[in-house]
């Protein structure tokens, strides 16, 4: 007889590993409390009247939780069944506590537990004197995944200056806040600052990293090129800043002339005369520059303000001396001159 009850037993405690349900008719406490675990249903039998049982689970992850207790017979309109529910640490310590009010089915508590670490879940239920019979309810703990309201106070960008912010993360659920901090630009570049002129459209690309040594995301700003982007000149890039940034700033970069090369170079007396390959798409005129030195250091220049000319004289010149000779175009735009590269430089001597 003993042997067929031993295995009765056996059987009914494997059901009760598998299932996690716990079933209780008589009060515990923490010494006795009984083992619970996340994703699994823990159904708790009460004994008629007030009760109070002791659970413990072990954190398998450092997360937020939620401990939810399902009451159906709160839902009753005639009920007068009240459940609550608190965590306690190893020690024994309350860390949350939360109750349901009459006719409300669920309550629940959030926390935030540490991984293998030992915690200790209170349940309450205490009834009306003309509710007094056994009931169930259901214990329910799973990852708790923030609903998260941002209140931002974004980093500042000036024309001069980049300022760091920061934001309040809050959950609209449960009570986890936490200040994030926002990093502060650090640098703001542009792919290329200049271009040769050949007609097609340069836009160059915008690289924005924060004090973090991250590259900035690219919801937190717009880029506004120019509507003539194909043109000789100088261009500006606006950059406006959102969401966790504020602010702006401009950046600059220019589209030079196509250049051009030098010709046939001729000494003459304290001169050179000097020819080049015309170049008039895109240009206003031509410079020509002439040195003793290689380096073009106290050079002497000629500007010629006709795109279709393709020679002039150079004057005023050391007679019988080499000099380094070499040749750009130039456009005029808003009264500033916008030149191109130099030309590969000739040697000549004058007369």
């Amino acid at each position: 007889m003993k042997r067929i009850i031993s295995i009765i037993l056996s059987a009914v405690l494997l059901l009760c590993a598998v299932t996690s349900t716990c079933t209780v008719n008589a009060e515990n406490s923490v010494k006795t409390a009984i083992t619970v675990y996340a994703d699994k249903t823990n159904n708790c039998s009460f004994g008629a009247g007030d009760s109070t049982m002791w659970y413990k689970f072990t954190a398998p992850s450092t997360n937020w939780y939620k401990f939810e207790v399902y009451n159906p017979y709160l839902s009753k309109s005639d009920s007068q069944y009240h459940t609550y529910i608190s965590v306690h640490n190893s020690t024994g310590t309350e860390i949350e506590f939360t109750g349901t009010n009459e006719f409300t089915d669920i309550c629940a508590c959030y926390v935030p537990l540490e991984k293998s670490k030992l915690y200790y879940i209170e349940l309450d239920n205490f009834v009306d004197d003309c509710c007094n019979e056994s009931y169930t309810v259901q214990l329910g703990i799973s990852v708790h995944k923030h609903t998260i309201k941002r209140e931002v106070y974004p980093s500042e960008v000036t024309d001069y200056s980049f300022i760091s912010g920061d934001c309040l993360e809050s959950c609209t659920v449960c009570d986890y806040e936490a200040y994030v901090s926002i990093p502060a630009v650090k640098t703001i570049n542009l792919s290329a600052k200049s271009y040769v002129y050949d007609g097609k459209v340069h836009k160059p690309g915008v690289s924005i990293n924060t004090t973090k040594g991250k590259a900035l995301a690219k919801s937190n700003y717009t880029v506004a090129y120019p509507k003539d982007v194909k043109s000789v000149g100088n261009h500006v890039v606006k950059v406006k800043f959102k969401n966790d940034y504020s602010g702006s700033r401009r950046l600059s970069y220019k589209i030079v002339p196509k250049g051009t090369s030098l010709g046939k170079l001729t000494g003459v007396k304290s001169g050179i005369k000097a020819t080049w390959k015309k170049q008039t798409v895109q240009t206003s005129g031509y410079q020509i520059q002439c040195s003793t030195s290689a380096k073009f250091t106290k050079a002497k220049t000629v500007t010629v303000a006709k795109n279709k000319t393709t020679a002039t004289t150079v004057k005023s010149l050391i007679s019988g001396k080499k000099y380094y000779v070499r040749v750009r175009t130039y456009k005029t735009v808003n009264g500033k001159k916008i030149c191109s590269a130099w030309s590969k430089a000739k040697q000549i001597s004058t007369k």
